[in-house]
């Protein structure tokens, strides 16, 4: 398996100074009908994915993902 996160922006998390970040996949965030709902239904898993490797790889806190 193998991937490209497209974008993460960053921001201090103000609970602990650490970094959390939004995990932002063009391919989703551009489409206005995409949902929780619809990555569950359509098990497009790839935003949950890219959030998980944000963190374990990179250090990143996930605050969400689109």
């Amino acid at each position: 398996m193998h991937g490209a996160i497209d974008r993460i922006d960053l921001e201090p998390n103000p609970e602990d100074g650490s970094e959390r970040g939004l995990v932002v996949d063009y391919k989703y965030s551009s489409d206005q009908q995409t949902t929780a709902k619809t990555l569950l239904k359509d098990s497009k898993l790839q935003a949950q994915l890219y959030a998980l490797a944000a963190r374990e790889l990179l250090g990143v806190d996930p605050a969400g993902s689109l």
